[in-house]
C-alpha cells in the first residue's frame, strides 16, 4: 500500500546496505572526535574546526550523504550548541559540567528556573534516576487520560440537551466546584441518573486530585535529586555524559534524519509511480515490482551496485 511504502523501502536490504555505509561512516568519525573531545585542550574553536573537517573529508565519497551534506549537520550544532559548551570546558575544565544555569526573577530575586550549564538535568535524571523519571512521566500519562475521560464525559451530557444528568452543576460551558456538586447531591428530588452522574464525574476529579498530588510531589523530589547529583559527578562522568550522551548522539541523530529524509523522497517517487500505474497494472504484485525497480534505479544512480534481486 502507498502508505506502507516508506517502512518497506527502509526495511529493503539493499537499503538497510546503503544505510549501514552511512553510519559505518560516522562510527569512524565518532571513534576520531571522541579521542579528540577527551582532552580537548584550550582552544575550542581549532577543535571544532578539526572535526568539521574530519566529517567532511570522511564523507567525501559517500553517494548519498556528500561531504557538504554530513558537514552541515555537524556545524549546524557545534555553532547551536558543541561549541558554547566546548568554550567554557576549554576554559575551566570538566569540571563546569558541575555547574548551574540559574534564572532569576527580576522583581522578586527568587530562583525562577534551572538548568545545568553543560548537561542538561533530563540528561541526568535519564542517566541516574531512570525509575524515578519512569513514574513521573507514567503519572503525568495517566493525569492527561483524566483530563481527558472528564471532558468526554462532561460533554457527552451536555450533548443529552434537557436531559443532561449534569445541567445542574453546570453554568454554561463551566463546571461547578466540587463543594457545590456535592451540595447538589444531598438537594431534594435529585434522581438516580443525576446522582449517579455526578457521583462518577466526582470520582473522576477525586482520581485527577490523588494523581496530582502524587506527580507534584515525585516531580519536586526528582528535581531535588537530579540538582544534588551534579556536585557528585566526576570530571570523568562528566566527559562521558557530554561527549556519548549529549553531543554524539545529536550529530547522530542528524546524520539518522538527513537519511530518513532520502528515504522519504525515494518512497514519495515510488508512491507517484504506483498511483500512474495503479489503474493499468493488473496486480498488486507488479506494483511492488516497479516500486522496487523504481527505488533500485535511483540507487543505482547514486553509485550503489547490487546483484540481481
Amino acid at each position: 500500500a502507498p502508505e506502507d511504502a516508506f517502512s518497506t523501502i527502509l526495511s529493503d536490504a539493499s537499503v538497510q546496505n546503503v544505510k549501514n555505509q552511512v553510519m559505518n561512516t560516522l562510527s569512524e568519525w565518532e571513534v576520531f572526535a571522541r579521542d579528540q573531545l577527551t582532552e580537548p585542550g584550550d582552544n575550542a574553536k581549532r577543535l571544532v574546526n578539526t572535526l568539521s573537517i574530519k566529517m567532511r573529508d570522511m564523507y567525501a565519497d559517500n553517494s548519498v550523504i556528500n561531504k557538504y551534506d554530513s558537514y552541515g549537520i555537524y556545524m549546524n550544532y557545534a555553532i547551536e550548541t558543541m561549541q558554547d559548551d566546548l568554550f567554557v570546558i576549554c576554559a575551566d575544565g570538566w569540571g563546569a559540567g558541575r555547574d548551574l544555569d540559574r534564572r532569576f526573577d527580576k522583581k522578586t530575586k527568587k530562583e525562577k528556573s534551572w538548568d545545568g550549564l553543560i548537561l542538561p538535568k533530563e540528561l541526568i535524571k535519564q542517566e541516574y534516576f531512570s525509575s524515578q523519571l519512569a513514574s513521573v512521566q507514567d503519572l503525568t500519562a495517566k493525569s492527561e487520560q483524566l483530563d481527558s475521560e472528564i471532558e468526554q464525559f462532561t460533554q457527552e451530557c451536555a450533548d443529552m440537551g434537557e436531559d443532561d444528568p449534569l445541567s445542574e452543576v453546570r453554568n454554561e460551558d463551566k463546571m461547578s466546584s466540587d463543594a457545590d456538586c456535592k451540595k447538589q447531591l444531598k438537594t431534594p428530588g435529585v434522581s438516580q441518573e443525576e446522582r449517579d452522574a455526578i457521583n462518577k464525574y466526582l470520582k473522576l476529579r477525586a482520581d485527577l486530585s490523588a494523581v496530582n498530588k502524587q506527580l507534584k510531589a515525585e516531580s519536586v523530589a526528582l528535581e531535588q535529586a537530579a540538582r544534588d547529583k551534579y556536585n557528585d559527578l566526576s570530571d570523568t562522568e562528566i566527559a562521558d555524559l557530554a561527549i556519548n550522551k549529549k553531543w554524539l548522539p545529536a550529530i547522530r541523530a542528524g546524520i539518522n534524519a538527513m537519511w530518513e529524509n532520502i528515504v522519504q523522497s525515494f518512497a514519495n517517487s515510488v508512491v507517484a509511480l504506483h498511483e500512474r500505474y495503479q489503474d493499468t497494472l493488473p496486480s498488486l504484485e507488479q506494483a511492488v515490482a516497479a516500486s522496487q525497480a523504481e527505488v533500485h534505479g535511483i540507487l543505482k544512480e547514486l553509485g550503489f551496485e547490487w546483484g540481481d534481486k
